[in-house]
């Protein structure tokens, strides 16, 4: 989804699917834990049965902004963009890879305000 110049950023946070060694994932890229604390961790569900999704795992997030999944070469990575910690919007986004079952970090990358 796009958004018009000048709208108020979407109350809910994007949410990115994955399919990954025949399962499929969802991630969900968190901007604020209680609506207040942009330090808080994001989820990954794990689809269980005809579009049933349970919690898989989190990851810690800064103010997500968005998420993207890709496969390259057989390697499946996802990539979060970190917004703001309400103090400086220089925060590294990250990309994480998929291995034994979930996402593990593999590179901080500095970004400026990053928005999925």
């Amino acid at each position: 989804a796009t958004r018009r110049r000048g709208a108020a950023a979407a109350a809910t946070p994007p949410q990115w699917q994955a399919c990954v060694r025949g399962q499929t994932y969802l991630v969900a890229a968190q901007t604020r834990a209680g609506g207040s604390d942009p330090k808080t961790s994001s989820t990954v569900f794990k689809m269980i049965r005809d579009a049933a999704f349970s919690p898989h795992h989190d990851f810690p997030t800064i103010g997500a902004a968005g998420a993207c999944t890709i496969e390259a070469k057989g390697r499946h990575f996802l990539f979060v963009c970190n917004s703001t910690d309400d103090v400086t919007p220089r925060q590294d986004s990250e990309l994480f890879e998929f291995v034994k079952g979930q996402y593990a970090s593999l590179q901080k990358v500095p970004t400026d305000a990053a928005l999925g």
